[in-house]
């Protein structure tokens, strides 16, 4: 548990069924609060990552 709230390895959808089952917390929501979490920490990134367009021929 410890290693998920400091951002050291990803919520499995097995842990976070188990996490619903002892706190009723929602799987659900906590699988969505993880994604939405990701997508900001990439975001944070999007500068360093460099990719060239395509374009169809």
């Amino acid at each position: 548990m410890s290693d998920i709230v400091n951002d050291k390895v990803r919520l499995s959808p097995e842990v976070a069924l188990r996490i619903e089952k002892a706190f009723g917390v929602s799987m659900e929501l906590l699988l969505r609060i993880q994604t939405a979490h990701e997508v900001a920490k990439a975001r944070e990134n999007a500068s360093k990552i460099e990719v060239q367009r395509y374009e169809p021929a």
